[in-house]
């Protein structure tokens, strides 16, 4: 799927110098942030649901503890 993507010439003059530094074309340095954006929003949706359920499933021992 194509894309545009508008940056401000700053942030495009940063992405460029990134992309070159790390010896990759600005588009596999915008991917591998999009990866990396998305597998981070994944694991915090996961710990979101892992600590709703530990809290629901440990709420009585949880309230003792805390008295």
């Amino acid at each position: 799927m194509a894309m545009t993507l508008r940056l401000t010439d700053s942030d495009a003059a940063r992405l460029r110098a990134r992309a070159e530094h790390d010896g990759r074309s600005m588009q596999e340095t915008v991917v591998e942030a999009i990866h990396s954006y998305l597998e981070g929003r994944d694991r915090a949706s996961q710990l979101d649901a892992a600590l709703t359920d530990t809290l629901a499933r440990y709420k009585t021992t949880l309230k003792r503890l805390g008295e």
